[in-house]
């Protein structure tokens, strides 16, 4: 499949949260194996990709940033993307790697051979996890166009849920990706994101409290 460097397409966006301070406060080694573990779950999703998906191109990871972007602006594109966003967020929060991100579409530059990636999405999915005070991923207004409310229901992409979510100037209404959908057996929302309690405090736990309320008034 003949794929141009630049097209309008998806792109997801996520940020390891504390990644600054964390190696700021611990050696080296230590360091490397917290990127030991986030290399690994990052690595699960070629598996993921390559029985499923058909129209993303492979994770592009540098520092604490993970960006992935589609092959295109078609609705299988879309619902590539959001399946991945979703499964990668399930599988670094079910390994307690505290995590955010969001999807935007527009015109995006995707050159792997010269590892040059830069367009308007990529700024926008930034911005917007940028505000968010939660674990999760949202969808920018780019983005919401392309997967309509009655695509929720498909069994093909991960769900999507649509209410006020935690962002620095107070709760504002946004869709964001249901993890939950990715939840294997024996694993449910409290045994997932209650351990984030014990590796933070102070004012940085209410990022677990906002998670958790975030999902609750959903709970299933």
């Amino acid at each position: 499949m003949d794929i141009p460097e630049t097209a309008e397409r998806f792109v997801a966006f996520f940020d390891i949260m504390g990644f600054k301070d964390l190696v700021y406060r611990n050696d080296h080694k230590e360091v490397q194996k917290i990127m030991a573990r986030v290399c690994k779950t990052v690595a699960s999703l070629e598996k993921f990709r390559g029985d499923v998906l058909k129209n993303i191109a492979p994770p592009i990871m540098f520092s604490d940033s993970i960006i992935f972007v589609s092959h295109g602006n078609t609705p299988e594109d879309a619902d590539d993307l959001l399946l991945t966003a979703t499964y990668l967020l399930c599988e670094m929060l079910v390994a307690r790697v505290p995590i955010k991100g969001a999807l935007a579409y527009g015109l995006f530059t995707a050159d792997f051979e010269k590892s040059s990636f830069f367009g308007r999405p990529l700024v926008d999915a930034c911005l917007l996890a940028e505000e968010m005070h939660f674990y999760g991923a949202i969808l920018h207004h780019s983005v919401e166009p392309h997967l309509p409310p009655h695509k929720e229901k498909s069994d093909n992409i991960a769900l999507t849920l649509r209410a006020p979510v935690p962002m620095k100037g107070g709760p504002v209404t946004h869709s964001y990706a249901d993890w939950r959908h990715f939840m294997k057996d024996g694993q449910t929302q409290e045994s997932v994101l209650e351990p984030f309690y014990s590796t933070v405090s102070g004012s940085t736990r209410r990022y677990v409290d906002n998670t958790i309320g975030v999902y609750t008034p959903v709970k299933k």
